[in-house]
């Protein structure tokens, strides 16, 4: 919020939206859903753009919760309650939201899923909840998604990065495919992809011609941010 309050010479007509937003922020921080659905409601009632309660509160928000979560403050089931929170102050204000007001405050697009043949999902549902604590946009296909699913869906909803999760060595294949069909399709240039699973590795990663890959999910959150980031350099 403070850097909010510096560029704006008329703070004091603010007043009233700065302690809106601080409320929804400490509302978040704290894990209180309750106060979170009950603001965000709220916030329906006022002229409050949703493009500055993204970045002024919910983003900001969930950034903290992020490094909580990264120094060991918080756990997983945490984070899961706090990004349940945040889809739900989404979803109430989506009434007002524009798709581009979000994509403005946002570091990407991000799209997940769990290769096919693997039903695990642990994995992949808390990257997501990782990555929109990070301010993402994701869009989770799911689990035992074939790569043809995968990358008609990248054609359609137009991640920056795509993740396919592999937790066994056998479902491995599946990633290598991600990166073939996209190769075939002549469309692997628009995407950054990423590996993720316990079992693969940068030297896997670097095998198939994927972008990356991280040793935990907060790392991986953090290079999505980057390769984005390239992305967006490389598209300019």
């Amino acid at each position: 919020l403070w850097r909010f309050l510096c560029f704006r010479p008329d703070w004091e007509e603010y007043t009233v939206k700065e302690r809106i937003l601080h409320d929804l922020c400490v509302a978040l921080e704290t894990l209180d859903t309750d106060e979170v659905i009950c603001i965000s409601r709220r916030l329906l009632l006022t002229n409050i753009r949703v493009a500055d309660v993204f970045e002024y509160a919910l983003i900001d928000a969930m950034h903290t919760i992020s490094a909580r979560f990264d120094e060991g403050e918080l756990f997983i089931p945490q984070l899961l309650v706090a990004a349940d929170a945040f889809e739900q102050a989404v979803n109430i204000l989506s009434v007002r939201l524009k798709e581009k007001d979000l994509a403005a405050v946002s570091p990407g697009r991000v799209m997940v899923y769990t290769v096919e043949g693997d039903i695990h999902d642990i994995g992949k549902n808390i990257m997501a909840s990782i990555l929109r604590a990070n301010g993402f946009l994701v869009h989770d296909l799911g689990r035992n998604i074939t790569a043809e699913q995968a990358v008609h869906e990248a054609l359609v909803w137009k991640p920056d990065v795509i993740i396919g999760f592999a937790l066994m060595t056998t479902t491995f294949p599946a990633q290598k495919e991600l990166v073939d069909l996209l190769q075939e399709y002549g469309v692997r240039d628009d995407f950054q992809v990423l590996v993720g699973g316990t079992m693969a590795s940068p030297e896997w990663a670097a095998k198939i011609g994927a972008d990356g890959y991280a040793v935990s999910v907060s790392d991986a959150a953090r290079l999505a941010r980057r390769l984005a980031g390239k992305l967006h350099e490389k598209t300019a």
